[in-house]
């Protein structure tokens, strides 16, 4: 234009080669940075220690970068934080970050123990009392609810609590035997009984 003038071939000390379009620089630019993703959990970000979720950024990108370092479009999350992450086409642009995902991860309640009452091991017609360490939130492996069972038949019997968080932790097994009663004895006089 007339403030470059004529350029030559080795540009001149003023302008260099030309001017910068920085208007239609930056619209051009725009159109190569990637959208800011969006993070896509598959299944609950809050959830019970011991257990994971999945965080996903959008297929077709070259590169991705979360907040935590990893470097995979998808990651399993395992521990409570705040995960974000960005994209890169295959230009080599990156886009901003997204908005950030909350993970929390809820403690798990101690597991229960059972205590029985007396032996476990009784013929038949007998039974035990089998208590939980838990005073509430009690579930049995047959169903009752209370903190205490009493038991009449063989077989394993655990007890799971579960808290507030909705978390739960299972005790070990308590296995009850029954044994059967022996058939009754019959008695044979040898003679007359009168």
């Amino acid at each position: 234009d007339s403030y470059t003038g004529t350029i030559p071939s080795t540009g001149n000390n003023t302008w260099g080669w030309g001017k910068v379009d920085a208007h239609e620089g930056l619209l051009d630019l725009l159109t190569k940075i990637p959208a800011q993703p969006t993070i896509n959990p598959t299944g609950n970000v809050a959830f019970c220690q011991g257990q994971t979720v999945q965080l996903s950024a959008p297929n077709g990108f070259t590169s991705y970068q979360w907040s935590n370092g990893a470097t995979s479009q998808t990651i399993s999350v395992s521990t409570a934080g705040i995960f974000s992450v960005r994209v890169g086409s295959n230009l080599g642009y990156l886009s901003p970050w997204s908005t950030a995902t909350t993970v929390t991860v809820n403690p798990t309640p101690p597991a229960p123990t059972i205590t029985a009452g007396s032996a476990t091991t009784f013929c038949n017609g007998g039974s035990v009392v089998l208590t939980s360490s838990s005073a509430t939130g009690n579930v049995w492996s047959n169903g009752a609810t209370t903190q205490a069972i009493t038991v009449t038949q063989s077989g394993s019997y655990t007890v799971q609590t579960t808290n507030a968080s909705g978390c739960s932790a299972t005790s070990a097994a308590s296995i009850v035997t029954v044994n059967p009663t022996p058939p009754a004895p019959t008695i044979t006089a040898g003679s007359a009984t009168t």
